[in-house]
């Protein structure tokens, strides 16, 4: 069994919420290696893939994928594309909204 973590992250259109709770997955007390975050862009207009790539280069050692979802379908069809493509056994769902704590991950 993997022990991993795999942070599922759905967004749509609000890039400044979604760079902040990025920010906050990307400063855990876990090391990189021990988990990955995947971002859901469902159907949005505001160019996320460009801050993914800006953060892909601040944190050269993060696991940071990032999905387009341009099927019109909503919270439910985002997260199944993310939960498809996780890596780990483990999954922890995210919002672009919520700031979490630097333990975070660590405790669950």
């Amino acid at each position: 069994m993997n022990n991993k973590i795999s942070v599922i992250i759905s967004s749509r259109n609000r890039l400044s919420l979604l760079e902040q709770a990025l920010e906050c997955f990307l400063n855990q007390s876990l090391n990189f290696d021990q988990y990955e975050i995947l971002v859901g862009d469902s159907y949005a207009t505001d160019k996320a893939d460009r801050l993914i790539n800006k953060l892909r280069v601040k944190y050269p050692l993060a696991s940071l994928r990032y999905y387009y979802v341009a099927t019109v379908g909503g919270l439910t069809l985002t997260r199944n594309v993310l939960v498809e493509n996780c890596k780990n056994d483990i999954i922890v769902q995210g919002d672009d909204d919520a700031m979490p704590g630097s333990n975070y991950l660590e405790e669950a």
